[in-house]
C-alpha cells in the first residue's frame, strides 16, 4: 500500500457546550452565552469531521482557525478556568504506540493541530492540481503548505514538551522539505513543458531530489521513510532522463547517457506498480533508452555500468515557502465571542428546558435518556 500524508484525527469533546456555557454565562446574558457555546461547538465538530469532502473540510478548518485567532483571551482554556481537553491523534503512528495521541487542556495545542491539517489539505489540493497540469495553482498550494509547516516548526510548537510524533521538530522538518520538493517538481515540469534546456530541467529536478533525502530519519518519523524514498527515486529518474537528453547528441557522452537512462528505467520500473500515473513518463524514458542504446552500440564502445562514474548534477533550487502569518484567512472574520458581533447566531438552548428534561430522565428507561446540550448543539 502506498503511504500518503493524511490529516490528523480528533474526537468530539463531551460536554464542550456545557463547559463553554458555564464559563460564559457569568460574563454575558444567558441566551447570548448559549448561542456562543452552540456555535463554537458546532464549528469545532465540523472542523474535525474527516468524512466530509476535502474542500468542505478545508473551508471548515479555516473558519475554525479564524475563530481560534479571534478568541484572544475571551475564554481561557486552562484547568483552572475552562477545563476542556483537546485530543488529537498522530497522522501516521498506529494507535497505542508511543506519542500516537495527546490530550491537552491547551488552546495552543488545538491551534497547532488545526494548522497541521490545513497544511496537509493544501498539499493534497496541490497534488490534485498537479495531476490536472495546473502548474501555477499546484505550485501555490505546495508553497502555502510549506509555509504553514515552517511556522509550526519554528514558532507554534516551540516550547511544547508534549506532542504527537508528527508534530515533533524532526518530522515537521521532513514534511517541510517534502513540500518544498513538490513545489520544485512543479517548477521543473513547467520548465520542461516550456521547452527549456534539458540541462536546466535536470538541475531543477536535482534541487527537488535533495528535498526528499531520508538519511538519518528518526524512529518517531520512520513511517515517512518509504514516502520520501519513493519521491527521491522519481526525481533521480527525471534528473538522469533529462541529463541523458542533454548528453546524447555528443558521441563522447553516449555511454554516460545510456547509463543515466538505465538508472531512470530502473527507478520508474520500481515505482510504476504503485504510481500508475508515471506511465507516460516511463514510456518516454523507454523510447529514449532504445534510441541511445542503439546509437552507443553502433560506435562499438562497451556500455558503462558503474553508476559512481556519472558526473554529479549541480542542483538548482528555486521553490520557496509562502510565509504564513498568524492572521485570519477570511478578510471579513467576525468573532463568535464578540458581544457586539453582527453575525447571524443560532437559537440558544433553553437551560430550564434542558434541566427539566434532565430531571425527567430520572423517571425514564436508560435507553430513553434525553439528549444533552452537546448533542443538541451538534444538531443545530
Amino acid at each position: 500500500m502506498v503511504f500518503e500524508l493524511e490529516i490528523k484525527k480528533s474526537e468530539n469533546i463531551p460536554k464542550l457546550y456545557d463547559v463553554l456555557f458555564s464559563s460564559l454565562k457569568w460574563k454575558v446574558e444567558e441566551d447570548l452565552a448559549s448561542q456562543m457555546a452552540v456555535e463554537f461547538t458546532a464549528l469545532r465538530n465540523s472542523a474535525i469531521n474527516s468524512k466530509l469532502p476535502k474542500t468542505a473540510l478545508l473551508d471548515n478548518l479555516k473558519s475554525y482557525h479564524d475563530q481560534l485567532i479571534l478568541l484572544g483571551g475571551k475564554i481561557k482554556f486552562t484547568p483552572e478556568a475552562c477545563h476542556v481537553k483537546f485530543k488529537w491523534f498522530c497522522s501516521y503512528t498506529a494507535r497505542g504506540e508511543d506519542k500516537s495521541d495527546r490530550e491537552l487542556c491547551d488552546i495552543e495545542w488545538e491551534f497547532a493541530n488545526v494548522l497541521f491539517n490545513i497544511a496537509i489539505l493544501h498539499y493534497l489540493q496541490g497534488k490534485r492540481k498537479s495531476k490536472d497540469n495546473d502548474r501555477s495553482e499546484a505550485l501555490k498550494f505546495f508553497r502555502e503548505a510549506a509555509g504553514i509547516v515552517e511556522y509550526l516548526k519554528d514558532h507554534q510548537t516551540k516550547g511544547m514538551n508534549r506532542r504527537t510524533n508528527d508534530l515533533q521538530e524532526h518530522a515537521l522538518e521532513l514534511i517541510f522539505n517534502a513540500f518544498i520538493g513538490f513545489a520544485q517538481i512543479e517548477v521543473a515540469k513547467k520548465a520542461a513543458e516550456d521547452g527549456k534546456k534539458n540541462e536546466l530541467v535536470a538541475r531543477l529536478y536535482e534541487g527537488a531530489k535533495r528535498q526528499f533525502n531520508d538519511s538519518g530519519i528518526m524512529t518517531s518519523a520512520k513511517a515517512l521513510k518509504q514516502y520520501l524514498s519513493s519521491h527521491y527515486k522519481y526525481c533521480e529518474a527525471m534528473v538522469n532522463y533529462h541529463m541523458a537528453l542533454h548528453e546524447e547528441d555528443d558521441p563522447q557522452w553516449l555511454r554516460e547517457a545510456e547509463l543515466r537512462l538505465t538508472v531512470a528505467r530502473d527507478n520508474l520500473g520500481t515505482l510504476l506498480k504503485n504510481y500508475p500515473e508515471l506511465h507516460d513518463e516511463n514510456e518516454k524514458v523507454e523510447l529514449a533508452y532504445k534510441r541511445v542504446n542503439s546509437a552507443r552500440a553502433a560506435t562499438g564502445e562497451p556500455p558503462e555500468f558503474e553508476k559512481n562514474n556519472l558526473v554529479q548534477v549541480k542542483p538548482e533550487l528555486i521553490a520557496k515557502a509562502i510565509d504564513y502569518n498568524k492572521r485570519c484567512f477570511s478578510q471579513n472574520s467576525d468573532g463568535i465571542f464578540d458581544v457586539d458581533s453582527t453575525r447571524d447566531r443560532p437559537d440558544p438552548i433553553q437551560e430550564n428546558t434542558s434541566c427539566w428534561k434532565s430531571l425527567c430522565c430520572c423517571f425514564s428507561r436508560v435507553d430513553d435518556e434525553p439528549k444533552n446540550f452537546e448533542t443538541q448543539a451538534a444538531q443545530i
